[in-house]
């Protein structure tokens, strides 16, 4: 796609529409580079490869050229179609219907920065939830009672660590915590200022991993 368009459903159509199976690229990385480009970045393309590896092509853009770095990695790429009979549409159609739009990496990972969809406890719905077993549900569904419970004691300057929530959390077969911070949203610093900060969480029930953030204001 050589047109411009940053509305997010059709730019997200335009990747989706990119039959990028690895390692091939199929146009992605020139949707990519197009708006990229059209916003001020600097963009270069690189190609990596190993030993017995395939090539791999990858897009590297900058911007600006103070403060502090902030560096966001992602992939186009996409893994096979696999049956294409047991598509409801065709995987890179980019169909929309009925409010969904249909097609390989319209998941994972081509879909632009929205609005996550959440469940009525506040945790992002994700391909991952189908993975859990009973038990594993009935943890998850602790878990955002949990987080809940404790963003309305920070909000209401109740408490102010989150040393309880990770004991409670550890109690309640949650296996592993890699972190529970709050930061700044704006520049990702921890921050006891809950006026632009979010709940950062990333932790394992079982061998899933659990990675979301909350607003805390």
């Amino acid at each position: 796609m050589s047109e411009i368009n940053f509305d997010p459903v059709t730019l997200t159509q335009s990747l989706v529409k990119c039959a990028s199976v690895t390692p091939k690229d199929e146009g992605a990385l020139t949707v990519v580079e197009n708006h990229l480009s059209a916003i001020g970045c600097d963009c270069h393309r690189l190609i990596f490869s190993g030993n017995n590896s395939y090539e791999v092509k990858n897009l590297f853009a900058t911007i600006g050229n103070e403060g502090k770095h902030f560096a966001y990695a992602g992939h186009t790429d996409v893994v096979p179609v696999g049956n294409e009979n047991s598509w409801k549409y065709p995987p890179f159609s980019a169909r929309i219907d009925d409010g969904k739009l249909y097609g390989r990496g319209s998941e994972d990972m081509k879909i632009i920065q929205c609005p996550s969809v959440r469940d009525k406890m506040g945790m992002s719905l994700s391909s991952r939830n189908s993975k859990f077993s009973n038990d594993q549900l009935k943890i998850f569904n602790v878990l955002g009672n949990k987080i809940k419970e404790h963003i309305n004691l920070l909000t209401q300057n109740e408490i102010n660590n989150l040393d309880q929530l990770k004991i409670e959390l550890l109690q309640n077969n949650i296996n592993k915590i890699d972190y529970l911070e709050i930061r700044n949203e704006n520049n990702l610093e921890l921050t006891k200022n809950y006026s632009k900060a979010r709940l950062f969480i990333a932790l394992y029930i079982g061998d899933i991993r659990i990675i979301d953030n909350f607003k805390l204001y």
